[in-house]
């Protein structure tokens, strides 16, 4: 766990609903072609490696932080930054964590060209590479809070989804991301372990209620595991692959052993029968010097009847 977490780095969870939301308004929204022109700095030959947003995730970007200004009344928190930087590492780190996001630079460019952004001047203070550790464990719950949030809905306080189907499907995920998060917990005392513990309680709650369909209840389901039962099952899995590989090179060893075995004896097994070859071939030649002479002898040996002419 890095030593440089802090409380106020998970903070924005505490809201994660509202910006999932927002979130998914960004995604699907058809009036992003109205923030093109404040992005165009990231649009055809970009020089500069350093910014590798693409123009379409700036106008997101753009209608994101336009409509948290809409939603607050013009007056974004702390919470609000620290989710903006977030979205922003996450749309820059899909397939690589490490690489650097230059925010400083991109707010630069970008207040340079859009007047909310310049008005929002923290943001050259929130805006920032988050550490790479922190930002795994940032993503493990958004992506937890995002199937959750298609599972069911706190607001509406309603099941979401309406097939068994769909409901299986975001649950395995969020067992899949939970099992990521929980083994970086052993004794569940960091601040990215607290609010794991903080979904865990909120994801039991839904147990208790029965799915639109009345196919199956939530209680049916298995319980999010401990430290202690996901650190078993890698343990075990690492126990059973160590004894393939040992079995393995068992056998490896063991057929090498034979290899040479083999070559060993068969090297002296061929001198042996090189020389017995020879005797034989000595003994063919001498039996083939004999037989013309014996097909002579058959020739001119032959019995002859004289022809009586009387």
């Amino acid at each position: 766990m890095a030593s440089t977490e802090s409380s106020g780095d998970y903070e924005f969870f505490k809201y994660i609903q509202n910006y999932i939301h927002y979130t998914e308004e960004a995604d699907n929204s058809n009036q992003l072609s109205n923030y093109k022109s404040s992005c165009d700095f990231l649009s055809g030959n970009n020089e500069d490696k350093c910014l590798t947003l693409s123009c379409l995730n700036c106008q997101r970007f753009l209608y994101l932080l336009k409509l948290m200004r809409l939603m607050k009344g013009k007056v974004l928190d702390t919470s609000d930054y620290g989710f903006l930087n977030f979205w922003l590492n996450r749309r820059l780190r899909i397939n690589d964590i490490n690489i650097p996001i230059c925010a400083k630079e991109f707010y630069e460019k970008l207040s340079s060209k859009d007047t909310d952004v310049k008005d929002e001047y923290k943001l050259n203070i929130q805006l920032n590479d988050i550490n790479n550790d922190i930002f795994e464990n940032m993503n493990i719950l958004y992506n937890l809070y995002e199937n959750y949030y298609k599972i069911y809905s706190d607001t509406k306080t309603e099941v979401k989804c309406k097939e068994k189907d769909s409901c299986l499907q975001h649950i395995e995920a969020c067992f899949k991301e939970y099992n990521k998060g929980i083994i970086k917990c052993p004794d569940g005392q960091s601040y990215f372990c607290k609010e794991l513990n903080r979904f865990k309680n909120k994801f039991e709650l839904i147990k208790n209620i029965s799915s639109p369909s009345n196919v199956f209840n939530f209680s049916e389901l298995k319980e999010l595991p401990t430290y202690e039962e996901v650190n078993n099952e890698i343990n075990g899995e690492f126990k059973m692959w160590k004894n393939i590989a040992t079995t393995l090179f068992s056998i490896l060893c063991a057929i090498i052993t034979i290899f040479l075995y083999i070559c060993k004896f068969t090297s002296f097994r061929q001198r042996f029968c090189t020389k017995g070859k020879r005797k034989v071939n000595s003994r063919s030649n001498l039996h083939s010097f004999d037989v013309p002479n014996n097909k002579t002898d058959m020739r001119y040996n032959l019995p002859y009847n004289a022809v009586d002419n009387t």
